[in-house]
Parts: structure tokens; sequence; C-alpha cells
């Protein structure tokens, strides 16, 4: 299998289709690929002030761009956030 398109352009819909499924579902499958999906992002495309698209997934080590979607900082981090343990342990305790 060859690779058509080895960029990686941060596109939140997966991270948003997880989340998705997470809240219907309540599977704790969905909330962890969503963790592990950021994780990722963190590993492979944080750079000084910021993160940017991976121009080619395939080389060793992976190729960065130069840029960040406006689509990606308004979107995955605030998604992340929502599915951090600390984050649902805070919003699912009961009162005190």
């Amino acid at each position: 299998m060859r690779a058509t398109d080895p960029s990686s352009p941060l596109r939140p819909e997966y991270v948003d289709s997880c989340l998705s499924l997470w809240l219907v579902t309540g599977k704790e499958l969905y909330r962890e690929r969503v963790r592990e999906m950021f994780d990722r992002q963190e590993r492979y495309c944080e750079v000084a002030g910021g993160y940017t698209v991976v121009r080619d997934v395939t080389a060793s080590p992976v190729m960065l761009g130069d840029l960040t979607p406006a689509y990606w900082s308004s979107r995955t981090p605030s998604t992340t956030t929502c599915c951090s343990p600390r984050r649902v342990a805070s919003t699912t305790a009961p009162p005190t």
C-alpha cells in the first residue's frame, strides 16, 4: 500500500467524531482515541510557539510544514480538554 497524500493537515474531524461518539455512547474507547490523537500531535507536530502541519508522515523523521491552520487552534485543543480524565472527573463527580 502506498500513501496517495502523505501529509497530515491537522484536520479536526477525526477528533470531533470521536468526541461525538463518546458523548453519545459513553464508551471510553472514543475518549481514549481523542487523547491518543492529541498525544501524537504533541509528539510529531509541536514546534516552538505551537503546532504545524506535517508534509510527509512517511518520512523518518516526519517532514514538518510551516503553518498552523486556524481551524486546528479553534477546535482540537478544546475537544481534547473536554476528554481529559481530570475534566471528565470534575464534571461527572456528584456535588458535595
